[in-house]
């Protein structure tokens, strides 16, 4: 299905898709802070990448939403 959809779109633009993801859960007050940190750490780490920010853990591990 992806080798269809490249072959159809291969002249149009290349979309990529970073991602930053946070709870109301863990801190209502702080969420679209906490979404913005996540969505900076995303796009820093490459491209197609979703992040979810944890008042855990400052050791963020990107998720690579690349098809394989």
């Amino acid at each position: 299905m992806r080798a269809e959809s490249i072959k159809q779109f291969e002249s149009g633009p290349h979309v990529t898709a970073s991602i930053g993801v946070a709870s109301i859960f863990d801190n209502p007050d702080q969420l679209n802070n906490m979404a913005d940190e996540a969505l900076y750490i995303a796009k820093s780490s490459g491209r197609n990448c979703v992040v979810v920010w944890s008042s855990k853990s400052k050791d963020y591990q990107p998720v690579n939403t690349e098809p394989k």
